[in-house]
């Protein structure tokens, strides 16, 4: 009976000391999981206000800010591991479907224009071997962005989906999730600073393996558009200047707080509507911009090619102050490529703009993106 009993005790005491190393390797590893959380690693991203990318060891952490709230909307995990949970996403992509001209000009940067299997519409590429793609059945036309079918981005195979974010997730993201397809907000199209949204592109450098000629392209572009921006200081008139068009029954300017004002104000010129609040466009009244620009010297982007054709469309545009004062500028001859790379080229944007601007301290050679309207 008594060696019955001390058996039992035994195996009781086993038991204790099992489940005392088993709560102790669980609290261990919770400190460790607290220490590792605890780690800081330094945000890398200069300009973007949308976009932190974090590098802790082995670990690249990509988030993805909310423009209304600035807390993080999304957060990428990379890995180079193989993975099968969407907790991680396995880089380099090898398949990415691309929502938007901007994410097309990053990649084109960087020489991945190959990893690209779905786009919107052809019409809107200026890449020829993107084109080439499309020609060749490699890469699928999927309509416009907010209607594609969810089969329709499955039959790509994509691995990761980019889309112009709106604060909302991409429809049917659920569904694409479930397919291991990751879906990643963009808001390039947010920031305040030129230079924040050609940061972009490090995204698209992590995505792709390419971190590191991504941050060399980026520096070299940042240190280009600086110098301009010094030599403009040096300026001492700023002429005054409209930017923007007609849209149905609504003028639709750049709102002060945006990159487009930022451009215009490094380029030393006066925005008439630079104080106003906003990131994306203003919204004005035709008799509003026409009372507001009688005296304005310069008029940039008013979305056609010729003169013909813009008072065709509005005769009341006659009447605005730079079609008298001054010549007309605008990209719309280069239009597929001015919207694939000018975010990406904020630096030759800004030498378009002091050479039209400041034509006797910037004498004009050949414009980049702007043509006059004639």
């Amino acid at each position: 009976m008594l060696k019955n009993s001390r058996t039992v005790d035994y195996f009781y005491n086993m038991k204790i000391l099992s489940l005392v190393l088993i709560l102790s390797a669980v609290m261990f590893s919770c400190d460790s999981q607290k220490e590792n959380d605890n780690l800081t690693g330094e945000n890398i991203v200069r300009y973007a206000k949308y976009l932190r990318i974090i590098e802790k060891g082995n670990l690249t952490t990509i988030e993805i800010l909310s423009p209304e709230t600035g807390e993080a909307e999304q957060t990428l995990n990379l890995t180079k591991e193989l993975v099968k949970t969407n907790h991680f996403l396995q880089v380099p992509v090898s398949k990415m479907a691309v929502l938007s001209s901007t994410h097309v000009g990053m990649l084109s940067k960087l020489n991945e224009i190959d990893k690209i299997v779905g786009i919107t519409n052809r019409l809107y590429v200026f890449n020829e071997e993107l084109l080439e793609n499309i020609e060749k059945g490699k890469v699928v036309e999927l309509g416009e962005e907010g209607q594609i079918p969810v089969e329709s981005l499955l039959k790509t195979k994509c691995k990761t989906l980019i889309y112009s974010g709106f604060g909302k997730e991409y429809p049917y993201q659920k569904q694409l999730n479930a397919a291991m397809v990751k879906c990643i907000a963009n808001y390039d199209w947010r920031e305040v600073h030129p230079l924040g949204k050609a940061e972009w592109i490090l995204l698209f450098g992590y995505l792709t393996g390419k971190e590191k000629e991504a941050k060399i392209y980026f520096d070299k572009i940042e240190n280009e558009y600086l110098a301009l921006e010094e030599k403009a200081k040096k300026l001492k008139n700023y002429p005054t200047v409209l930017e923007g068009n007609l849209f149905g029954e609504s003028w639709f300017a750049p709102a002060g707080e945006s990159f487009k004002a930022q451009l215009l104000k490094d380029a030393h010129v006066h925005y008439q509507y630079v104080d106003t609040k906003g990131t994306g466009s203003l919204p004005l009244t035709l008799e509003k911009i026409l009372s507001d620009n009688l005296d304005t010297e310069h008029w940039i982007n008013p979305g056609f090619p010729t003169k013909e054709k813009l008072f065709t469309f509005h005769p009341k545009l006659k009447y605005l102050g730079p079609v008298t004062k001054n010549k007309i500028y605008d990209y719309s001859k280069s239009g597929n490529r001015y919207w694939e790379l000018s975010a990406i080229e904020p630096q030759k944007i800004l030498s378009d703009y002091l050479s039209i601007f400041h034509p006797t301290e910037f004498p004009k050679k050949n414009l980049y993106f702007y043509q006059e309207v004639k």
